[in-house]
């Protein structure tokens, strides 16, 4: 989806408001499906043009503990500045407008790659899966103990118990 700027670039306006909905399960590996609705306005600050934005984000996404997809939920708020093209990007906190024309969806998925997280958790306490024997430690204990001396250890803790006896 793209807005036409071109009356905030030539000064005939001086904000716009803009909405746009985009699909993002292709954001992420761990995210099934979702949306995310922007709602924002443009503003004129001579020179460059300020987007005051926020994202709705929802969708399902799976737990990279458990295991489990769960419902994600989040507001993200951003306020990039818009520069026309030709203008001189000295830095690179500007988005460049092409032809007039804001593509909304570009700007609102690299927005977002910024801000979502690389990893999901259903909670941040979530306990995960047992090792040994998979179950999901949220839902059920394990009769599992994790407790066992890892076996490529084994030389290091022989050595640790003669220089312990060593000592005495």
């Amino acid at each position: 989806m793209t807005f036409d700027l071109s009356g905030l670039l030539s000064g005939e306006q001086r904000t716009l408001d803009i909405a746009f909905t985009l699909d993002i399960s292709d954001l992420s590996d761990d995210i099934t499906q979702g949306k995310a609705r922007f709602e924002g306005r443009c503003t004129d600050c001579v020179g460059y043009i300020e987007l005051t934005l926020t994202a709705y984000v929802e969708g399902t996404a799976v737990c990279a503990r458990c295991a489990e997809p769960f419902v994600y939920r989040e507001q993200y708020s951003f306020t990039p500045r818009l520069v026309p093209e030709g203008t001189k990007n000295e830095e690179d906190e500007y988005f460049i407008i092409t032809g007039g024309e804001l593509d909304a969806e570009a700007l609102g998925r690299e927005l977002l790659l910024y801000e979502i997280p690389m990893v999901f958790l259903c909670s941040k306490d979530c306990k995960g899966l047992c090792p040994k024997c998979g179950v999901n430690k949220n839902k059920a204990n394990c009769p599992c103990s994790l407790k066992e001396p890892d076996s490529r250890l084994a030389k290091l803790a022989q050595l640790a118990e003669k220089l312990k006896n060593n000592n005495d």
